[in-house]
């Protein structure tokens, strides 16, 4: 079996791992909460206007300054959102295991560890 063979089973593995199911429920149940996605959408809008106001020569550098600080302010308020809390938990704990995962085969194509599932050698691939 070839590389790209192996690799389209690891995808399936991957996809069916519970950190991905886990992190497309996450996706989905944010999708379809139409509140937060009008929050989203705002801040959005916000945001984009802060970054056109900073292209402007400077007239009033507090008024951007206070942009900023209600764009963070907003920031923090949607991270708070438990929707959005779990999605950013369930990214975070499938973005480790796509880095161990990545981790395991550089070191494998560079020579550095003969890597054969046990780590008793090595700090890990974490």
């Amino acid at each position: 079996m070839d590389a790209i063979e192996k690799a389209k089973e690891l995808i399936e593995t991957i996809t069916q791992d519970p950190r991905c199911v886990r992190l497309q429920a996450a996706r989905a149940a944010v999708e379809t909460d139409w509140g937060l996605q009008g929050k989203i959408r705002a801040w959005n809008v916000r945001k984009a206007t802060l970054t056109e106001s900073i292209k402007q020569p400077p007239e009033d550098r507090s008024e951007l300054m206070e942009m900023q600080k209600k764009l963070a302010a907003d920031y923090d308020e949607l991270m708070a959102y438990p929707l959005m809390t779990e999605l950013h938990t369930a990214q975070n704990e499938l973005n480790e295991l796509l880095m161990q995962i990545n981790n395991m085969i550089q070191r494998a194509v560079s020579g550095e560890v003969d890597c054969s599932g046990g780590c008793d050698h090595c700090s890990g691939c974490h």
